[in-house]
């Protein structure tokens, strides 16, 4: 099978793009999917990036192979004409924005026509590329959402005709199959009312990767930041910003200092609002029962989730993320978000939690969340039953990120005619 696979540039790809060294950032379905590609025999992959914005290091057009894969990559950065700055800074925007797609649309058109794909595969920043390969040439055409997030806010009402006219046109194409990473975003309420009835869709949960059966070091933390016995641990990972509910929870946080300060927060990640949560912390007196750490190597990350007591996600966009599967495979004591009526959002987040988790209110976080947390942190042996549920969740639900991932392979090839 000669597959295309056709994505923006990922902020997960950038640094191995800088440094022409195999070393992604997080993406794992992505990467892990080009990694498992790439060792089959009787599949040829070639892997267009193209950059939908600046990326620092990232400027020039290129093809070539890292060493220890096989598949060819195309990088087709983002390119701005500075001339075009006279026009304003919006619109040169617009301008260089519709200049770089048409340059990036001919040159990835030259290449579908130049080699004979059975398959092209493409992300959605891409559809309308995807939905041209499907109406005009007859291609077989795979689309990969990992996840909904906003996009379904663009499609609703007229927005979709003056903001997103060709995504929502794309979505009526005769795709041959839609993928869908379910991570509690709103995928089932987008394909039933957005995308061509006749197009078979599937939404899959992530992977997780193994955990191993030695001892683990529970008290990692507390002998990291000397915390006391009678202090729960709460974690939070994630990119530190506004849709990763990351500014919510030092909110929180500062409202449950006020009722109960046995706890110690350990925030993981980065993001544009890591300054900022710094601090609100050291201006509120909180440094000792908050501390915002950073990014953490994920060869580790599970003797953090390890050491935690309670586990709190509140992803605005959905709560099945990897971050959650990960704190559902090692057994935590999870804190989320339960199924929003408004957005519909984490449905699927509250079919497969509910009575194993504790499921709030997005849109009443502030108020419900510390008086849940208070509660935990009262009730050790509330936190030990729900961790025990989530344990035996795992058992069932889980799939290894080898198995998740030779699935979506071999569903390709099934596609494509190839099996």
């Amino acid at each position: 099978m000669k597959l295309l696979i056709l994505t923006r540039i990922y902020t997960a790809l950038v640094d191995s793009l800088k440094t022409k060294k195999w070393q992604p950032k997080g993406m794992p379905a992505y990467y892990k999917l080009l990694e498992a590609l790439d060792k089959r025999n009787d599949i040829d992959v070639d892997a267009v990036c193209l950059g939908k914005l600046a990326h620092e290091g990232i400027d020039k057009k290129g093809v070539f192979k890292f060493p220890n894969l096989k598949i060819n990559f195309y990088v087709i950065p983002y390119q701005p004409i500075q001339i075009l700055k006279i026009f304003g800074t919006k619109l040169h925007r617009w301008i260089n924005g519709i200049i770089n797609d048409l340059f990036q649309f001919f040159y990835c058109l030259n290449l579908v026509f130049k080699d004979k794909y059975d398959l092209v595969y493409i992300d959605r920043a891409n559809i309308v590329f995807g939905a041209i390969c499907a109406f005009f040439f007859r291609k077989k055409v795979v689309v990969r959402f990992f996840g909904i997030g906003s996009l379904i806010k663009r499609m609703r009402g007229m927005t979709k005709y003056f903001k997103a006219p060709f995504s929502f046109l794309s979505c009526k194409a005769p795709f041959s199959y839609i993928i869908c990473s379910k991570d509690g975003s709103s995928a089932r309420y987008f394909f039933e009312r957005f995308i061509n009835k006749k197009v078979p869709y599937e939404i899959l949960l992530n992977g997780v990767d193994s955990i191993e059966d030695e001892v683990k070091n529970n008290n990692f933390i507390r002998e990291k930041y000397h915390i006391p016995d009678s202090n729960k641990i709460i974690l939070f990972l994630s990119k530190l910003s506004i849709d990763k509910g990351a500014d919510l929870f030092i909110r929180t946080l500062n409202s449950l200092y006020k009722i109960n300060r046995n706890f110690f927060a350990l925030v993981i990640g980065d993001g544009p609002l890591r300054k900022e949560l710094e601090s609100e912390v050291k201006k509120n007196g909180l440094s000792n029962n908050i501390k915002v750490e950073g990014q953490v190597a994920h060869d580790i990350i599970y003797d953090y989730y390890n050491a935690a007591d309670i586990y709190v996600s509140l992803n605005l966009l959905g709560n099945l993320c990897n971050t959650v599967l990960e704190a559902i495979n090692i057994g935590k004591c999870i804190v989320t978000f339960k199924k929003d009526k408004i957005d519909y959002t984490d449905e699927d987040t509250e079919n497969i939690l509910l009575n194993t988790a504790v499921l709030i209110d997005k849109r009443h976080v502030i108020e419900e969340l510390p008086i849940v947390l208070d509660d935990l942190i009262n009730n050790e042996q509330k936190i030990k039953r729900l961790s025990q549920k989530t344990k035996m969740l795992s058992k069932n639900l889980l799939s290894s990120w080898d198995k998740r991932i030779s699935y979506e392979v071999d569903l390709l090839q099934k596609i494509a005619g190839r099996k």
